[in-house]
Parts: C-alpha cells; sequence; structure tokens
C-alpha cells in the first residue's frame, strides 16, 4: 500500500464510520460510547454483547447500524426450547398448482447481515454462524486487517492478557489474584488488537498505538473474566478489575 492509497483509503474508512455514526444518531439519543463500540467491533469482524435493562435502545441501535449500512437485520428471541431449524430456516412441504410436490426451503433469521440474538443467555450452547457480508463491508474490514502492529504493541497486548490470570508470572494485580478464577483467553488478545486496528484508522494511522490498546481494551476484556465467589462476595465487577490490569499493564511498559 503505497502512502497516498494509504492516505486515501484511511480517510475514506473515516468518512464512512462517521457517515454511519451520524445516521444512527439521528435515530437514537444518546449511548454514543456505546454505538462507537458496536461500530468499532462490527469493523473489526467480531461480535458485540450489549447488556441493558429493557427499553433502553438497544434493538434499536443494532437495527440503525444496519439500516445506515443498507445492510439486511433480523431478531432472534432466544429461549430454552429454540431449535436450530428455528434459527437456520427448514424444509417444508410445498403443493403446486400442479398437484405435485415438493420440499422448499425456507430460511431462518440467521440469513442476514446483521443479526441480533436477545436473551442470548437462555439460548442452547454452541449456535453459531458466520457472516457474508456485502462487498463494502468486506473491503472496509480487509483495510482493518492491513493495519500495522509493531512488535512491542503485540507484546503489550499479551502482556494484559497474561495480567489478567491469577498466578501468571509478572505483576498481576492484588484484585485479579484474589477475585479471578479464569483469566482471558488468546482471543482476548486478538480483540485488543483488531479493535486497536479500527480506533488506529479513525485516528487517521495505519499503525496501531498503545493509547489505541488502552482505549479498547474495557469493552474487550471485561466479559471474558471469571471472577470467583469472593468478588461477587465483595462486588467487584470485571470492568473494574480491568481497570487495575491496565494500570499495571501500564507501569510495566514504563
Amino acid at each position: 500500500m503505497t502512502p497516498n492509497v494509504a492516505a486515501a483509503a484511511v480517510e475514506d474508512f473515516r468518512e464512512t464510520f462517521a457517515a454511519v455514526r451520524r445516521e444512527v444518531a439521528k435515530v437514537v439519543i444518546g449511548h454514543q460510547a456505546a454505538i462507537e463500540t458496536i461500530l468499532v467491533a462490527f469493523f473489526a469482524g467480531g461480535h458485540a454483547l450489549i447488556e441493558g435493562v429493557p427499553g433502553i435502545g438497544k434493538t434499536l441501535i443494532v437495527r440503525s447500524l444496519a439500516e445506515a449500512l443498507n445492510l439486511s437485520f433480523n431478531r432472534i428471541q432466544f429461549t430454552v426450547d429454540l431449535m436450530p431449524a428455528d434459527i437456520t430456516g427448514t424444509r417444508i412441504i410445498n403443493e403446486a398448482p400442479n398437484g405435485r410436490r415438493e420440499l422448499v426451503f425456507v430460511p431462518g433469521p440467521v440469513f442476514a447481515h446483521v443479526l441480533l440474538g436477545d436473551e442470548i443467555n437462555r439460548a442452547p450452547p454452541k449456535m453459531l454462524a458466520r457472516d457474508a457480508a456485502p462487498a463494502r463491508v468486506e473491503e472496509l474490514r480487509q483495510l482493518v486487517r492491513r493495519v500495522l502492529v509493531a512488535p512491542h504493541i503485540e507484546r503489550y497486548a499479551a502482556d494484559l492478557v497474561r495480567l489478567t490470570h491469577p498466578g501468571s508470572d509478572g505483576e498481576v494485580p492484588e484484585t485479579v489474584s484474589r477475585y479471578v478464577a479464569y483469566g482471558a483467553s488468546p482471543r482476548g488478545g486478538q480483540a485488543l488488537i483488531l479493535g486497536a486496528k479500527v480506533l488506529a484508522l479513525l485516528a487517521g494511522r495505519v499503525h496501531v498505538a498503545v493509547e489505541d490498546i488502552d482505549r479498547v481494551a474495557p469493552a474487550a476484556l471485561p466479559h471474558r473474566l471469571v471472577i470467583n465467589f469472593a468478588a461477587e462476595a465483595a462486588s467487584i465487577h470485571p470492568p473494574e478489575i480491568v481497570a487495575q490490569v491496565l494500570a499495571a499493564g501500564q507501569r510495566r511498559r514504563g
């Protein structure tokens, strides 16, 4: 990628991101931080876990994002008795005008560019699908993948993940040692890098900086930690632990 092409591609990405954010903001009042985090996850090619009480616009945000990008949208209401066919679709017997009967496939809600799973905590396990994004979205995601990451940035992301594990080498925060049962998996590091690449493009850069990792960590790591009973008893929550991990990582970095 030549400097001129890189600059043009980065500017195009920033304009597209800003345009989508403006369109969503026309429909959803407030929640700007949540909207940006969801967009970062989307352009990184990942998933976003949206939590909140009913009626605050979670579905509206996701639907508005799909409409802003001219993508199809579907919603699944997860229940304990949900069957795979309820998501992927099923074959039914259809009687043609000539009297012949044939099996016809009726696609399920998973056949959409943007899929919202409501109350996934009620869902049967292992219901996964790979999205098939339109060419324009895939083009922007490929640009994200091409953002450069220096070795010291990769080491920093790996250090943050390692610091979420109790008993690991290094200056593990006391909150991790006392309150974490299981730390983030290697996928946590991948999420840090991919999210940071999106933030780098938004800042007009084709390389990831340390501050990009720091900004994405509060969204990429907390839900990957498994806390123990002592944490629940002391009302200690994963975001607080990740804040301590970030502080420790920054001290180690100097």
